[in-house]
C-alpha cells in the first residue's frame, strides 16, 4: 500500500525567492538513497503567500520508515529560512500515513457521434441517405407499377414529397396549401427562403 509524508511549513519574507531552489536541490547520493528505500517522487505546493507543503509519495509506509532520518536532514537544511507556525509546533508540521483511498480520474474520452442502432433481425436496415442525390430515380419494377394508379391519376401529395416529386424547392406544397408563407425568391443550395 502506498503511503505519504506530507510537512507543512512558512518562509520568512527574507527567503521568499530562495527557498523552492533550496528545497529542490537534493544530493544526488541522498536522493539516490531515497529512491532506493521507496520514493515514488516528492511535490511541493503553494498553499498560501508563503506557506508550502512538501508531499513525499512512497510505495509503502516501510519505506517512508526507512528513509525518515535523511528526510529530516534535508528539513534541517531549511529550518533557519523557515517561520514558526505557532501553538507549539515548530517550523514544520510533518504527518505521515498509509493511502486508504486513491480516487483517479482519468481525463474523459473525446466524444464520439452516436453509433448508429441496427435494425431489428429479419427487417433490412434503412440505407443511408447519400450526400449528392441521383438526378433522375431509377425505375420501379413493372409488377409494382401496374399495381399503382397512372401518375396522372393520383391526387397531389402535399408536403415535402409533393415538392420533391415536381422538382420544386422543399417545401413548395406547404406554402401552396396553407397560403401562409411568402417566397422571397432567395434560393440557397436548393431551398427557398420563406418568410
Amino acid at each position: 500500500m502506498p503511503a505519504f509524508n506530507v510537512v507543512r511549513m512558512r518562509v520568512k519574507p527574507e527567503h521568499a525567492d530562495t527557498f523552492l531552489g533550496h528545497t529542490g536541490n537534493i544530493a544526488p547520493e541522498k536522493l539516490d538513497r531515497l529512491r532506493q528505500n521507496g520514493l515514488l517522487r516528492l511535490i511541493t505546493v503553494k498553499t498560501g503567500d508563503r506557506s508550502y507543503c512538501l508531499l513525499g509519495e512512497w510505495a509503502s509506509f516501510d519505506a517512508l520508515v526507512q528513509s525518515r532520518a535523511d528526510l529530516i536532514s534535508e528539513l534541517d537544511r531549511t529550518r533557519e529560512m523557515l517561520e514558526d507556525l505557532g501553538g507549539d509546533i515548530g517550523v514544520t508540521d510533518p504527518v505521515s500515513g498509509d493511502v486508504v483511498m486513491d480516487l483517479r480520474v482519468a481525463a474523459p474520452a473525446p466524444r464520439r457521434r452516436a453509433a448508429r442502432k441496427s435494425a431489428p433481425k429479419g427487417r433490412a436496415a434503412k440505407p443511408r441517405a447519400t450526400a449528392k442525390k441521383p438526378a433522375s430515380r431509377a425505375k420501379k419494377p413493372a409488377a409494382r407499377t401496374a399495381k399503382r394508379p397512372a401518375a396522372s391519376a393520383r391526387k397531389p401529395a402535399a408536403g415535402r414529397a409533393a415538392g420533391k416529386r415536381a422538382g420544386v424547392a422543399k417545401g413548395a406544397g406547404t406554402a401552396k396549401r396553407t397560403g401562409t408563407a411568402k417566397r422571397t425568391g432567395t434560393a440557397k443550395r436548393g431551398k427557398t427562403t420563406r418568410r
